[in-house]
């Protein structure tokens, strides 16, 4: 099985990067071919050599109740320019953190 982990966050010290970890472990444990595309941390996304996956795997967290700008631009950057990419795409797997925006409010 191949598969695609695409990440997208800036630090390497969050809650985020540590569902990374372990979900590479897992993958890497099962003996999957794995590609991982870190977003907001390579230089160039489209120099990655990219194998046609079987299964996708979003990593990424919601901010202002959006997706981040990384991921936007990869996604864009990818159908336009590798649309068949994701022909042979069986399962797509978004782990999606959420943080609640907190408002100061008089009661």
């Amino acid at each position: 099985m191949t598969v695609l982990v695409v990440q997208s966050h800036p630090s390497e010290k969050s809650f985020n990067e540590a569902i990374l970890t372990r979900v590479i472990s897992h993958l890497d444990a099962a003996g999957t071919d794995t590609t991982l595309i870190r977003l907001g941390k390579e230089k160039t996304i489209l120099d990655i050599n990219i194998k046609k996956p079987d299964s996708v795997i979003f990593i990424y967290p919601t901010w202002w109740g959006g997706y981040p700008a990384s991921f936007l631009e990869w996604v864009n950057l990818v159908l336009t320019t590798q649309n068949d990419l994701f022909v042979n795409v069986k399962a797509i797997l978004s782990i999606v953190l959420f943080d609640e925006i907190k408002q100061n409010r008089i009661d």
